[in-house]
């Protein structure tokens, strides 16, 4: 199975024609759980996809994505980021995402060094704080994930 991770947004079951899948497991927190299912519920009368969802805690599908459980997309919050999946993307792709990662928790626009330092936390990884950006907000490693702290969305403000 192809895996993807959808950050808090549904527009990838849009997108999937009914020839590229008959069958679709789809991971998402309990937050996520009911625009999920009734989304699910219209792709796949509309596409004749076989959508199965199952929802549990952030934490719990967090565990069967690690334990490598089957699933076609997950769909979750973005206040994390994989770092083995960043650290696959080109330098200049990285640090776009990153930066509008960062500017979407409620961070002004991130200097060079701001940046720098996100991406040691992808690249360079020894151990090191928590990265404090404007704003309030600081980012921190944590098993392999990116966390933000302290955000202010830029859709409240």
């Amino acid at each position: 199975m192809h895996r993807f991770f959808v950050p808090a947004s549904l527009f990838l079951l849009a997108v999937i024609s009914p020839a590229q899948a008959k069958d679709l497991k789809v991971l998402t927190g309990a937050g996520m759980s009911m625009p999920v299912r009734a989304l699910a519920a219209d792709f796949g009368s509309r596409t004749g996809t076989n959508v199965t969802v199952v929802s549990d805690t952030a934490g719990a599908v967090q565990k069967r994505m690690e334990a490598g459980e089957a699933f076609d997309l997950v769909i979750g919050t973005t206040a994390v980021l994989d770092v083995a999946e960043l650290a696959e993307l080109p330098r200049a792709v990285r640090s776009r995402v990153l930066r509008a990662w960062a500017s979407a928790a409620g961070a002004d626009p991130l200097t060079a060094e701001r940046t720098a330092a996100l991406e040691s936390l992808v690249t360079a990884w020894r151990g090191q704080g928590p990265i404090q950006l404007s704003g309030g907000v600081s980012v921190r490693r944590v098993s392999g994930r990116l966390e933000r702290s302290g955000e202010q969305t830029r859709e409240g403000q």
